[in-house]
């Protein structure tokens, strides 16, 4: 029987990361719509299937419109997720990221240390744009799954 655990990082640059002990590690952007979301859910064994979601609150100055679009996408994870009823959790940046650092050396931009980590731990997914910039929302999905498989085993 294959084990998933799935990170959901629910921002609108996040992504879903997805560990399986059977199958090679998977990371999707985040879609624009929820029926993309689902889609994204629905190709998985959902009996075997559990989750941590990201839990973070809208950075002091956004933008009402990105506060808005986090908190949306932050819903409709949580809504899929229950209504498949897979079982989850909601996790704190800082938490999974002392579990996912390790001893790994912090650097003093926390995205850039997960990009750091993730691309050791993943070396054939892919954590950058074609000019180089920096997909955080993909090494932060991959590392909450990560978690997501230590606090699951």
């Amino acid at each position: 029987m294959e084990r998933i655990w799935m990170g959901i990082d629910p921002g609108s640059m996040g992504a879903v990361g997805i560990l399986s002990d059977k199958n090679p590690p998977e990371v999707h952007d985040c879609p624009e719509t929820i029926g993309e979301m689902r889609d994204i859910i629905k190709q998985y064994d959902l009996t075997n299937l559990i989750a941590v979601v990201e839990k973070v609150n809208p950075f002091f100055k956004s933008s009402a419109k990105s506060a808005f679009t986090f908190g949306g996408n932050f819903a409709a994870w949580q809504t899929i997720l229950v209504c498949y009823d897979i079982p989850y959790d909601l996790v704190a940046p800082r938490v999974w990221q002392k579990s996912a650092y390790d001893s790994a050396k912090k650097l003093d931009n926390p995205k850039k240390t997960s990009f750091e980590r993730a691309s050791r731990l993943f070396p054939k997914i892919s954590f950058k744009t074609k000019r180089g910039k920096i997909l955080d929302g993909r090494s932060d999905a991959l590392l909450i799954a990560l978690y997501c498989k230590r606090l699951n085993p």
